[in-house]
């Protein structure tokens, strides 16, 4: 757990990690508390997130900057391939986040996703019942660990019951996410057998993005996390396989819609690189 005090804001930060569904969740998140800054700007990371909101609601921000409506209590946020931008209501709230690769939302939730790319959508479009029992458990529960295990218990409940991946697009997309996006497109759809044509729309139906484009994603989220830890632009650059800043650029506008600069100089959540903006 960590507790911040800071001119942001006040709240408390748990994190969950859970070994046995590793490649499934990446890790669970409950935040408490209240923010300054009301607006928050999120990158695209190559995962997709279940929102639980314990308390009053967020709601979206429209690209032009105006206020969008509110989010759904149970929530999905879809393949992520811009920034997105998203309001906290002015008082304390209480949400949690379940943080899933991109196949593994495939493999809990039993659907293709890629028709939510960059939007989010109500859990009960998608799960029906099973939202509303999974945000009354966890509102119901006594304590943080609680609520944790009982997300796991979720989980585990929807894996046990569904169907599973295409083995040869689990390969791709396991490679393409312990590599950073530094895999080679044809090799893997070579070793899944599969024509371009199919291989593409099995992978987006299995992650919510075209491959290639999922590559660039996860290239771009290595490179954003090493500049949040302190990283130099052009050592970024490299080490992220960019032949160069200007090309790493191109993604930042593109993915964050700002230059690296601009994100390095930026105030930022501590252990997180999302940007805290004024309304």
């Amino acid at each position: 757990m960590r507790t911040v005090s800071s001119p942001l804001g006040e709240w408390t930060h748990h994190e969950h990690r859970v070994p046995h569904l590793v490649g499934v969740l990446d890790h669970i998140w409950h935040f408490d508390g209240h923010m300054v800054m009301p607006r928050e700007r999120t990158f695209p990371g190559g995962y997709i997130e279940i929102i639980l909101q314990l308390g009053p609601l967020f709601r979206d921000v429209l690209p032009n900057g105006a206020r969008g409506a509110l989010f759904p209590e149970a929530c999905v946020n879809g393949p992520q391939t811009r920034a997105l931008v998203i309001e906290a209501p002015d008082e304390r709230c209480c949400v949690m986040g379940i943080r899933l690769t991109s196949l593994g939302a495939y493999r809990v939730l039993a659907t293709p996703l890629h028709h939510a790319v960059d939007a989010t959508i109500d859990l009960a479009d998608i799960v029906d019942r099973s939202a509303a029992e999974l945000s009354a458990t966890c509102r119901d529960a006594r304590s943080v660990p609680e609520r944790f295990a009982r997300v796991v218990t979720w989980i585990e409940q929807r894996l046990a019951r569904n169907a599973p991946v295409h083995d040869g697009i689990e390969h791709a997309a396991t490679q393409l996410l312990h590599h950073h996006g530094q895999v080679r497109i044809r090799t893997l759809r070579e070793h899944a057998n599969l024509s371009r044509s199919r291989f593409v729309e099995l992978f987006r139906e299995h992650t919510g993005f075209a491959p290639k484009q999922y590559a660039r994603v996860l290239r771009f989220r290595r490179a954003l996390s090493a500049l949040q830890h302190g990283a130099p632009i052009s050592r970024a650059a490299f080490d992220s396989g960019y032949y160069d800043q200007s090309h790493m650029h191109v993604d930042f506008a593109e993915f964050a819609g700002m230059t690296p600069h601009a994100f390095v100089t930026a105030p930022r959540y501590p252990n997180s690189p999302s940007v805290p903006e004024r309304a």
